[in-house]
């Protein structure tokens, strides 16, 4: 498996960046999966919908199915 940056993640759409901050919006529809991907920088995800995830990182077996609800907010996963 392989890992690519963030920014060159299909799902992940970069859509604000500056010196401090980048922006991105991520679509997961049901099923989906993104590719193994790297992030270089403290990051906070923020949900816009209710719906259930799993994390799976490299070399590891997936973890549980989360449930996250609108508006939460979750540092650095």
């Amino acid at each position: 498996m392989s890992l690519v940056p963030v920014e060159e993640e299909p799902l992940h759409k970069v859509v604000f960046k500056n010196d401090a901050v980048t922006v991105m919006h991520v679509i997961l529809p049901p099923g989906q999966t993104t590719l193994f991907h790297t992030h270089t920088h403290d990051r906070v995800a923020i949900d816009l919908s209710t719906t259930t995830i799993a994390q799976q990182k490299i070399n590891e077996p997936e973890g549980p199915s989360t449930a996250t609800k609108l508006g939460n907010v979750s540092p650095s996963l």
